[in-house]
């Protein structure tokens, strides 16, 4: 038997190392794309009926939007998810 308590350890970091990187991409587009359709964070809450403390978080990959939001936001912007 193959040592599995270490394969699975590895594949818990690369695993948190993917959704970070995940989040850090998806903060910095967000981010982008609002101040390209010069947009302020509350300006852009307020389209989504988020509150402007959500988009903070985003923006700074505290927090990942849900897919249904993340798809309202591409269609608002003009961009594919």
């Amino acid at each position: 038997m193959k040592n599995t308590i270490k394969y699975g350890k590895i594949e818990i970091i690369r695993e948190v190392i993917v959704t970070e990187d995940i989040k850090a991409a998806t903060a910095s587009n967000i981010r982008r794309l609002r101040t390209e359709a010069g947009l302020t964070q509350l300006e852009l809450a307020e389209k989504l009926c988020y509150s402007d403390k959500s988009i903070s978080k985003w923006e700074r990959a505290e927090a990942l939007p849900d897919i249904s939001v993340l798809k309202e936001m591409a269609d608002l912007f003009g961009v594919s998810v």
